[in-house]
């Protein structure tokens, strides 16, 4: 993993003991960085936070053998997601701190894949009554939304702005996916 200041100057940002390559996937205006290492087979990652002044610090996980960041806020507060022991994907958020939270429905897998500022996250779930994943919402305030899809089986939503713009790709029909917005007022 790497970083790159606006004058083009490149930061190494290293790796985790056993872990020996690592990808960014996120930085806030703070250059706090989010994203992972992983072992060269790629059966093993951990999610991670790097920061200047203490570089690359593992998040915690739910005892299992995989974890990514994948996006992190003004505040710090990071979102991705981690394995549980059976190898089951759970959407999580961390705190600033570093505290876990599994915001997983129950029997579903998910990933959450954007915050905004407000703590509003974004990704999928595939609940365990479904036949596809749908693009997700899970509320600052702990609503859940099902952001349904433009017609077709499966949507992922990627990213949510401070206004609740959520950006994503949903199924028209099979193998037709196309770029969506949402909005509370609208929908998709």
């Amino acid at each position: 993993a790497v970083s790159w200041d606006p004058a083009g100057n490149r930061t190494e940002l290293g790796s985790l003991p056993g872990l020996p390559s690592s990808l960014a996937n996120g930085i806030n205006d703070s250059g706090a960085i989010v994203g992972f290492a992983f072992t060269n087979d790629f059966l093993s990652s951990r999610a991670f936070v790097w920061h200047e002044g203490s570089g690359m610090q593992p998040l915690a996980d739910l005892g299992g053998s995989a974890s990514l960041a994948q996006s992190i806020h003004a505040s710090g507060t990071i979102v991705g997601w981690a394995d549980d022991a059976l190898g089951a994907i759970h959407a999580v958020r961390w705190d600033a701190s570093g505290q876990i939270t599994d915001l997983n429905p129950p029997g579903a897998v998910s990933q959450a894949l954007g915050i905004n500022d407000k703590g509003d996250i974004v990704g999928w779930v595939f609940a365990a009554d479904a036949s596809a994943a749908h693009a997700w919402l899970w509320r600052h305030d702990g609503v859940q939304i099902d952001l349904q899809t433009l017609g077709g089986a499966s949507s992922q939503a990627f990213a949510v702005n401070n206004a609740l713009a959520v950006v994503g790709v949903s199924d028209r029909r099979v193998g037709q996916p196309i770029a969506f917005v949402w909005k509370p007022a609208t929908g998709m």
